[in-house]
């Protein structure tokens, strides 16, 4: 019985930080905003999303740690405006971890995950 449960906590360890979620994530390619620090906007598309943070395509990427606005637009829902830390950036999208969301923008990102559920 031990056994089994070491061979199980050796293939977690193996799975990449940035693949381990908290939150589970749902595919959405909207609009997007991203506003960087110095106030350069760039339209875009998310990858997926979660309560936790997003994927976003970009065509410039954005340092680590940079500090950015978000804003996600969803036909028929609300728009979703955060803030977030970059905290993955490669070529052609970034990794961005969401900060100090309120209770309305958690209401309304609950609401974009339920017109998510509604595509299926």
């Amino acid at each position: 019985m031990s056994s089994g449960l070491a061979n199980q906590a050796v293939r977690v360890s193996q799975i990449p930080p940035w693949e381990r979620r908290r939150h589970p994530r749902f595919e959405l390619k909207t609009e997007t905003l991203v506003v960087d620090a110095s106030r350069h906007t760039q339209s875009c598309k998310s990858g997926d999303i979660s309560r936790g943070g997003a994927c976003v395509m970009l065509d410039q990427p954005l340092g680590l740690g940079q500090i950015i606005e978000v804003w996600f637009k969803v036909a028929g829902t609300p728009h979703v405006e955060c803030e977030a830390e970059v905290v993955r950036s490669e070529p052609g999208r970034i990794g961005i971890k969401f900060f100090d969301m309120n209770a309305f923008q958690m209401r309304q990102l609950d609401q974009l995950f339920e017109s998510v559920r509604g595509l299926d």
